[in-house]
């Protein structure tokens, strides 16, 4: 399962990380987005290597604001 990143974990958990970073910026009123979480846990599930998670732009819109998210779902 992809790990949930938010407003109090991303500096560490992402930009703080020493292996890559996949990040799912999504929303739960986005039907792209709940087609997408099989995708992204499966992603999540099969690679020890980089490191997989998702936020949700609802709850933490400064990340949003911050990575310039203007729509969803955005992978970055």
């Amino acid at each position: 399962m992809a790990a949930e990143f938010n407003n109090d974990n991303f500096e560490t958990e992402v930009l703080g990380s020493e292996q890559p970073v996949l990040v799912d910026f999504w929303s739960e009123g986005c039907p792209p987005c709940k087609r997408l979480v099989p995708v992204i846990d499966a992603l999540a599930e099969a690679n020890d290597s980089a490191k997989v998670g998702k936020v949700n732009v609802s709850e933490n819109m400064d990340l949003a604001v911050k990575f310039g998210i203007s729509a969803v779902p955005t992978i970055l």
